[in-house]
């Protein structure tokens, strides 16, 4: 049912794998949810950029609109 290429944890940038998350380390080895992968590289640019959403967004391939609706979102989860 894969129409696509996989995608392996060498493939991400440092800023999504060395991004600290504690959830990330719980379940390590075991396959996490598209929508927690998207969460996790979007929150860890954001720390790793020092709070600096714009540049995340530029350095994620995202408009700042699409990641600031994504925020609201992880907000609403919270």
């Amino acid at each position: 049912m894969n129409s696509g290429p996989v995608i392996h944890t060498t493939d991400l940038p440092d800023a999504v794998t060395k991004a600290k998350s504690s959830s990330a380390k719980e379940r390590q080895g075991s396959v996490l949810p598209v929508a927690e992968l998207e969460k996790q590289a979007i929150l860890g640019a954001i720390a790793q950029l020092n709070g600096d959403k714009l540049s995340a967004a530029r350095l994620l391939g995202i408009g700042k609109t699409t990641l600031y609706r994504k925020l609201k979102e992880y907000e609403a989860l919270q």
